[in-house]
């Protein structure tokens, strides 16, 4: 019963990881992603055994791997197949996730900029009043602008980027969500969710960083406490 119930806590941790998994080349994940996960659980099951939570050195460790791994194979395989035939063969990036990565930027330059912020002023949660106070008198916050931005090019991103999909699922006369679907469209897939993401800060613009603080806090296993309290941030 321990270990049917501590699998339960802990799947969303091991769903996030195999999420991780899918930034690596298709090829070099068919080849090590099973074991990379097996090492994983066991690094995480020996982190909770320790410390009785995933600390956030734990988390930085695990994710900031995985980054310079996943950015090193793909930096492999560019070498290996030209930057041209990654493009299509590998990342499979097509017209509709340049145009949608293009709209995205603004949003995401401010977000990251809001998140690092954040953090050089020692909490998450708050915004950066100085930084609010700066970009408040720019030309970004001016009204027509700051809808294009906010609102119009992450929606016209999803839009966009719902036409690849879409022609995927007709090509193979079926919805089903697979491994294959994923690794055909997962830029695509990123976008979508990046965009639908930026749509929702609009309505809960303090929920991520509240979100990113309790996961790095806590971790995993206190999933639905953290989104109880962060979506009445």
């Amino acid at each position: 019963m321990n270990k049917a119930r501590d699998w339960i806590l802990s799947l969303p941790v091991y769903t996030f990881y195999s999420m991780l998994l899918l930034f690596y080349p298709p090829d070099y994940r068919r080849k090590f992603g099973q074991e990379m996960f097996l090492t994983f659980q066991d690094m995480y099951r020996e982190e909770m055994m320790e410390k009785g939570k995933a600390s956030t050195g734990f988390w930085l460790e695990v994710i900031g791997d995985a980054f310079s791994s996943a950015v090193g194979q793909h930096l492999q395989m560019i070498q290996k197949q030209g930057v041209r035939k990654y493009s299509r063969k590998t990342l499979n990036l097509n017209k509709y996730n340049i145009i949608g990565g293009i709209l995205l930027l603004p949003a995401f330059g401010i977000f990251a900029l809001d998140i690092v912020s954040r953090v050089l002023q020692g909490d998450i949660v708050h915004y950066n009043r100085a930084l609010y106070a700066f970009l408040s008198h720019t030309p970004l916050y001016r009204t027509p602008i700051l809808f294009s931005w906010v609102i119009l090019f992450p929606l016209l991103a999803v839009l966009i980027n719902l036409v690849p999909v879409i022609n995927y699922f007709r090509r193979k006369h079926t919805v089903k969500i697979s491994v294959l679907f994923i690794e055909r469209n997962l830029i695509s897939i990123a976008i979508l969710g990046v965009g639908l993401f930026f749509l929702a800060i609009v309505k809960l613009h303090d929920f991520a960083p509240c979100m990113l603080h309790g996961l790095l806090k806590f971790g995993g296993s206190q999933m639905l406490k953290i989104i109880s309290v962060c979506s009445k941030a």
